[in-house]
């Protein structure tokens, strides 16, 4: 009896001591290991990717919940009425929530994806650091050792972990000129492939507009083919296929690239062979509206257009008198590297000597 007295009341000191209280409070039981207590939820929330973009689709996931995530891994793909866009992480951790399905809304500054991040990585309730977000077929600029630099976060991470620096980027020269293109009406069904055929008879004249540059910046490749693009608003965003061989492809067969390549277009059918090869763009912005702009070169192209809308304005003659005059403000972005202000400025006047003068084309045409 003593003896079952004395285990009982050892027993009732080692209840008290795991509770901490010797009054029946409710028994809660600390975690066995501090190592294995969760981390913290985070809510990563979208960006801001400029131009005043509010929301954009989520195109596609690459991630699922319960997957395993570091830094810079790619979370998913959305597409604004501009670019499309891949979201990358900033956190070592698990996958928890997706906040929207393939083809959903999602909104600049809302919850994209919920990330239990890892022990240790800091306690957050709530994450208000936006994600960084990289348009495809962009760049952003790094100082990495002195060198300014263009690169994707994971690269720019690899070059910093092995002390890489990339040769220095290209600088761009924008050239924009407001053209009296006389003699056509605002509205001209042919004048698309007519700008083409001036710009590929300029590259003529000019034909270090129709070159490459090598990455060490020590060779010029002048190219012979006159692949000329035409940037393309289409139901997957912007697409920049391009007409082979202008040089040698006549006024009609011209015209018939253009329609089939808009086609393609329209039905979201425009394959690699009609998006590669390109060696110099012309973008006409002025279908949607636009009057001039900085066009951003498409690499290894050396120099692009922005062809804005015809205007019908007021402009002085030779004897002073106030006539109508359509205008075009055409904006040239060429790579300074290789190609001076003065060498633009001659080709865009060439080029609008020739839509002035179609017959002067047909003189100049092989």
């Amino acid at each position: 009896f003593t003896a079952a007295r004395l285990l009982w009341s050892r027993t009732l000191v080692l209840i008290m001591f795991w509770t901490g209280s010797a009054r029946g409070d409710p028994l809660t039981v600390p975690p066995l290991c501090p190592a294995a207590r969760r981390g913290a939820v985070v809510q990563f929330k979208l960006s801001d990717i400029g131009e005043g973009i509010m929301e954009v689709t989520v195109k596609e996931w690459y991630v699922k919940e319960g997957d395993r995530v570091s830094q810079f891994d790619s979370i998913c793909e959305v597409q604004s009425d501009k670019a499309s866009v891949t979201i990358t992480s900033r956190y070592d951790g698990v996958i928890r929530k997706l906040y929207y399905d393939v083809d959903g809304t999602a909104l600049v500054g809302k919850p994209l994806v919920d990330i239990e991040t890892e022990s240790g990585s800091g306690d957050h309730e709530e994450d208000v650091v936006e994600t960084p977000a990289m348009a495809r077929e962009e760049h952003t600029h790094q100082e990495i050792k002195g060198h300014k630099t263009q690169a994707t976060p994971a690269v720019r991470r690899l070059a910093m972990e092995n002390n890489v620096s990339p040769p220095p980027p290209p600088s761009w020269m924008q050239v924009i000129q407001n053209h009296p293109i006389n003699g056509l009406p605002a509205e001209n069904p042919s004048f698309s492939w007519t700008r083409r055929l001036a710009a590929s008879l300029g590259l003529l004249h000019f034909p270090i507009l129709n070159s490459s540059l090598d990455e060490g910046c020590q060779n010029i490749t002048y190219k012979a083919s006159h692949n000329i693009g035409l940037a393309m608003d289409t139901s997957q965003g912007l697409l920049v296929p391009n007409v082979k061989n202008v040089q040698s492809l006549s006024v009609f067969e011209i015209a018939q690239e253009l329609n089939r390549l808009q086609t393609l277009g329209a039905v979201g059918q425009l394959g690699q062979a009609e998006l590669s090869g390109g060696t110099f763009t012309l973008s006409n912005i002025g279908s949607i509206g636009g009057t001039y702009a900085k066009p951003v070169i498409l690499p290894p192209e050396v120099a692009i257009g922005a062809l804005g809308k015809i205007q019908v304005l007021p402009r002085f003659d030779g004897g002073g008198h106030v006539t109508r005059a359509h205008i075009m403000k055409v904006s040239w972005s060429a790579d300074h590297r290789i190609i001076d202000g003065a060498t633009m400025c001659r080709f865009s006047n060439l080029w609008r000597e020739y839509l002035e003068n179609p017959a002067s084309m047909v003189l100049d045409l092989k």
